[in-house]
């Protein structure tokens, strides 16, 4: 049987009895949109309630996404910033992608598909692997991009919360002054300070603004990479 290269990393096979018409074989899943460009690594995802279900492609030159009827795309190159986020909810550990481009606005990606109020469906294990190289791919193309972790909001979310954790120790100083020390509700606001205190602090840590580099992004880990133990 006879070799010859088509595409960058793929062999096509020239059949017998069919030698103008090779067999060829592409080293990753591809899938062809309406243009006719072949473009791989895909997730899909339903952000929110008032958010429907969208597919994100990797192209070779953008970001490809499909929304019902609508179609769009955000060329790795107008990329300006990639911001991740992680936050507790209510399927667990949750993370985000943020893209803020020149001339395409910006756009979210989350790991987790809404499917019903207080349900959300865990789909980091395409997450994960799409957005590893969607910031390799943005690095490549526009190595301005900012590549940061962290977020303002939820900064000012968990510095309000370390306040009121504040507050409620200088409480339970006063009540150990006024020799409050021996009730049950002394003992059960101990309790949940100490258990709330190191959570709080993770949080307000995980929330600072900091950069990261793109050839190592902080994503987490698949269940495939985890292995079944951990599962």
């Amino acid at each position: 049987m006879q070799n010859r290269p088509s595409l960058p990393g793929g062999v096509c096979h020239l059949q017998p009895g069919h030698a103008s018409q090779p067999a060829c074989r592409l080293p990753w899943p591809a899938k062809p949109v309406s243009s006719g460009i072949m473009i791989d690594h895909g997730h899909t995802v339903r952000n929110s309630i008032i958010d429907r279900s969208r597919m994100f492609r990797l192209g070779p030159d953008a970001l490809v996404w499909e929304e019902n009827a609508r179609q769009g795309r955000i060329p790795y190159a107008d990329v300006r910033r990639v911001q991740l986020i992680s936050y507790g909810n209510t399927g667990g550990e949750q993370y985000q992608c943020a893209l803020s481009t020149g001339m395409h606005g910006r756009i979210r990606i989350r790991s987790h598909s809404y499917v019903s109020l207080g349900n959300f469906e865990d789909r980091t294990d395409t997450y994960a692997p799409f957005l590893r190289e969607l910031v390799r791919r943005v690095a490549a193309a526009a190595p301005q991009a900012e590549f940061v972790t962290g977020n303002v909001g939820l900064l000012v979310a968990w510095l309000v919360v370390l306040l009121l954790f504040g507050l409620g120790l200088v409480s339970l100083a006063f009540a150990f002054v006024d020799g409050l020390a021996a009730t049950w509700k002394f003992a059960m606001t101990v309790a949940v300070l100490l258990v709330s205190g190191p959570v709080i602090w993770h949080r307000l840590r995980k929330s600072e603004i900091k950069t990261f580099d793109p050839a190592n992004p902080p994503l987490p880990a698949t269940r495939s990479e985890t292995g079944p133990a951990d599962r």
